[in-house]
């Protein structure tokens, strides 16, 4: 199965203002709050819905985060086409954007793989000899690789959701499927 998950898109039809860098604003039904790097310097105003990161920077507006998650309030269940669309009305209505003045700057595609001997052969078929594990605490439960132009990534699904525990945006834990138990 392929997905399309995360992505970051920018609003190249509109210019938005800030009131004040340093007080947080209503948008969209939404708070934007003032962002500042380790140094104390305004960044950005950000809000968040539904998963989604919204910024504004200089006048653009970017979304990003996981549409998979957006959607279901989690990436490890099924995400069909129609969810996706699905997930493209919602944020076209709740941002007032048509969908054709967002330009996409990064998606993420993920391939479910079943056998982790079809893994280990794509890795080999890129010339990746060098990957990291991925881990949480001292289970490691995949590998990774980071390109000058893409990332690979492969791990065990179910291993990483028990692991990582899921949370909505508002810190409550996600209920998991049956065959998903928590430790």
């Amino acid at each position: 199965m392929k997905m399309i998950d995360n992505f970051k898109a920018e609003d190249v039809e509109n210019v938005y203002s800030i009131p004040s860098s340093t007080k947080p604003f209503n948008l969209f039904g939404e708070t934007f709050y003032p962002r500042y790097n380790f140094e104390g310097k305004y960044r950005c105003h950000s809000a968040s819905y539904r998963n989604l990161v919204i910024k504004i920077t200089g006048g653009r507006l970017t979304i990003e985060n996981s549409l998979h998650k957006f959607i279901n309030s989690n990436n490890y269940s099924d995400f069909t086409f129609s969810e996706l669309n699905n997930a493209i009305e919602q944020i076209e209505s709740k941002l007032k954007i048509q969908s054709e003045h967002l330009k996409l700057k990064r998606i993420e595609v993920a391939v479910n793989i079943e056998y982790l001997e079809q893994f280990n052969n794509l890795f080999i078929l890129y010339g990746m000899k060098e990957f990291d594990n991925m881990r949480s605490g001292k289970t490691i439960y995949g590998k990774k690789f980071f390109g000058s132009e893409f990332n690979v990534k492969g791990y065990d699904k179910t291993i990483e959701t028990k692991l990582n525990r899921e949370y909505d945006d508002l810190g409550t834990q996600i209920k998991a499927p049956d065959n998903v138990s928590f430790p």
